[in-house]
């Protein structure tokens, strides 16, 4: 990667790890330097093979660098306990990792298609359902953790790519 973009002087990112995941702490930091927290990565999770590789490779990472993987959340919308809760659930609890679960509980109430035509760049009907369903979840996390600032989203990477040659 050349010198001079943007991801070079970007918190967090690291050239040697070629990733923006917050540093471990003592990690890249000199003798004397203090050492910080590293704040809590939260996943938007579906439990569908985008999401799911997201939030692996994640967890995967984050246990390589020798970050806690107690600072990893898979959030999932729950409208009433449906199905895509369900497959969220199935996917984690296969793997041994469920207690990453934490379903943010919404209503279809709470989903403001005005709100999401305002930030949305494309109209097409299932980016505007994706894109209601994202800002529901991240209403929902904001208000359970005002402070929370590092969230990964791979949801709708194979449906995007078929739009673009």
């Amino acid at each position: 990667m050349p010198d001079g973009l943007p991801t070079d002087s970007a918190p967090g990112y690291s050239k040697n790890r070629g990733t923006f995941l917050p540093l471990p702490l003592g990690e890249g930091r000199g003798e004397g330097s203090p050492a910080k927290a590293v704040p809590p990565i939260g996943v938007c999770f579906s439990g569908g093979i985008d999401s799911g590789s997201v939030f692996l490779i994640t967890y995967h990472v984050m246990r390589k660098l020798g970050m806690s993987p107690s600072r990893l959340k898979a959030f999932t919308l729950n409208f009433g306990d449906g199905p895509d809760f369900h497959q969220a659930r199935e996917f984690l609890d296969r793997l041994g990792l469920g207690l990453f679960l934490e379903p943010i509980e919404a209503n279809l109430d709470a989903i403001d298609v005005a709100e999401t035509i305002r930030v949305l760049e494309d109209y097409k009907p299932l980016d505007v359902e994706c894109a209601s369903m994202g800002l529901t979840l991240c209403r929902g996390i904001r208000a359970r953790y005002p402070d929370w600032k590092f969230l990964i989203d791979g949801d709708g990477g194979d449906e995007n790519l078929k739009d673009y040659p």
